[in-house]
C-alpha cells in the first residue's frame, strides 16, 4: 500500500519574502485576516500550532497566506489549562500532566507563559495569538517588538512585556491597540485566548467580510512574485483555445486570479 501526502501548492515563498519593506497598513491587514482565518480554523479543530513566524506562513498563487510547517502542532490535551465560562466567570481547571513543551517555538515569537511554565498556565491558543501579534507588529515595522542577542535577555522582555513603536511610523490607534491586545502579558486578557472570534470583531477589521477573506474572493495586493518559480512561469504561456482541447472544460478562474487578462471569457 502506497500513502501520499498531497499539499498545497505555494511557489510564491514565504512572508518573511514579503517583509523586505514595512507594509501598508491596508496590506498588513490582508496578510493577517488571512493569518486570523487559519488560527481560527485549527483551534476550532483544537489544534495549536505552536510555531507560528513568516517562515511558516507561505503566500500560495493567489497571493493569500497559507500557515505550514505543522511539525511541533498538536491537539490541546491534558497539559492545557482550560478555561469554563460559567454564570459569566471564567474558571480555570488546571492542567493534569506536563509535557511537550520543551523547546518548542521560536524564542522572538515566543509567548511569556512558554518561559513560565512551571506556573502550569498553558493555554493553547494564546500562544499562537501572542505569536501572531509579534508578526503583526513585524509587518507594520519590519522590527522585532522584543529582541535580544541574549536568550536570558529576551525571555525577561517577553515576560515584562513592553515595547515600542518606532518614531517615523505612521500606524492608527486601532492597529497599535490591536497589537498591543494580542501581546498582553496574561494570557487571560490576551485578545483570543477564549475565541477567535472576538479577535475577527476588533475594530480593525470592521470592513472586512469574513466569508471573502475565507473563500479568498479579496484581490491580493501582492500579484507579482519576485521569485520566477513556477507560480510566475506558467503566466508566461497563454491558455490553451477550447477548440483545441476537445473535452477539457475550461473552469471559471477564482475570483482573485480575474485581474489576469488571460482570463477574460472573449479569450475562451
Amino acid at each position: 500500500m502506497n500513502v501520499y501526502y498531497a499539499f498545497e501548492f505555494c511557489p510564491q515563498n514565504s512572508l518573511r519574502e514579503v517583509l523586505d519593506q514595512r507594509l501598508e497598513p491596508q496590506v498588513a491587514r490582508f496578510y493577517f485576516c488571512g493569518i486570523v482565518a487559519g488560527l481560527a480554523f485549527l483551534h476550532s479543530l483544537d489544534i495549536i500550532h505552536r510555531d507560528i513566524k513568516p517562515e511558516n506562513i507561505f503566500i500560495g498563487p493567489s497571493g493569500y497566506p497559507v500557515i505550514g510547517d505543522f511539525g511541533t502542532a498538536r491537539r490541546m490535551q491534558d497539559d492545557f489549562v482550560q478555561l469554563k465560562k460559567e454564570d459569566g466567570i471564567i474558571k480555570i481547571a488546571p492542567p493534569v500532566a506536563y509535557y511537550d513543551w520543551d523547546e518548542i517555538g521560536t524564542y522572538v515569537y515566543n509567548a511569556p507563559e512558554q518561559y513560565t511554565k512551571t506556573d502550569g498556565l498553558i493555554f493553547g491558543p494564546s500562544v499562537d495569538w501572542w505569536a501572531a501579534g509579534v508578526v503583526l507588529y513585524e509587518m507594520l515595522t519590519q522590527k522585532f517588538p522584543f529582541y535580544s542577542k541574549d536568550a536570558r535577555t529576551l525571555r525577561e522582555m517577553v515576560k515584562q512585556g513592553r515595547f515600542r513603536w518606532p518614531d517615523d511610523l505612521r500606524v492608527g490607534k486601532t492597529a497599535k491597540a490591536l497589537v498591543a491586545a494580542l501581546l498582553a502579558v496574561d494570557p487571560m486578557k490576551r485578545l483570543g485566548t477564549y475565541d477567535a472570534q472576538e479577535v475577527m470583531d476588533y475594530p480593525w477589521f470592521r470592513n472586512v467580510d469574513w466569508a471573502k477573506i475565507q473563500s479568498r474572493q479579496y484581490p491580493s495586493p501582492r500579484r507579482k512574485n519576485g521569485y520566477p518559480g513556477p507560480g510566475e512561469r506558467w503566466h508566461e504561456l497563454a491558455l490553451p483555445k477550447q477548440k483545441n482541447v476537445p473535452g477539457l472544460r475550461v473552469a471559471e478562474p477564482p475570483i482573485e486570479l480575474r485581474y489576469d487578462r488571460r482570463f477574460k471569457v472573449k479569450q475562451w
